[in-house]
């Protein structure tokens, strides 16, 4: 395992981070983060989990159940509008891996959510 300690690759990873964080609704590849941000995939899938103690694919996904879960708790909108607002492109694999994150159902968790 490459140890990520150069201060450029530390701030290149925070870079990358805020950048999903800003966009973890839309598809991000990893060879479009790669490019962008000028670091090899090694450097960067290695050096987010040494970070970020999860892969970058992990951390798009809770980024997305985490917005999902607000946004049933705090609005009306649609299960279908929350999947397409995180980031899904169809509501049943939205409401997939969100069972999966959760053991519940989005519908189910909305209404726990509001006893």
């Amino acid at each position: 395992m490459t140890m990520i300690t150069k201060r450029r690759d530390v701030a290149i990873l925070q870079d990358i981070r805020q950048f999903i964080e800003q966009n973890f609704h839309k598809e991000i590849p990893i060879g479009s983060i790669v490019k962008q941000f000028n670091l090899n995939r090694t450097k960067l899938q290695e050096g987010f989990r040494q970070f970020y103690d999860l892969p970058i694919h992990a951390f798009i996904h809770r980024l997305r159940m985490e917005k999902a879960k607000d946004l049933l708790r705090s609005t009306d909108d649609s299960v279908k509008s929350i999947a397409l607002e995180t980031g899904y492109k169809s509501t049943s694999s939205f409401i997939r891996a969100f069972r999966q994150e959760y053991g519940i159902a989005p519908t189910e968790f909305r209404k726990q959510a509001g006893e």
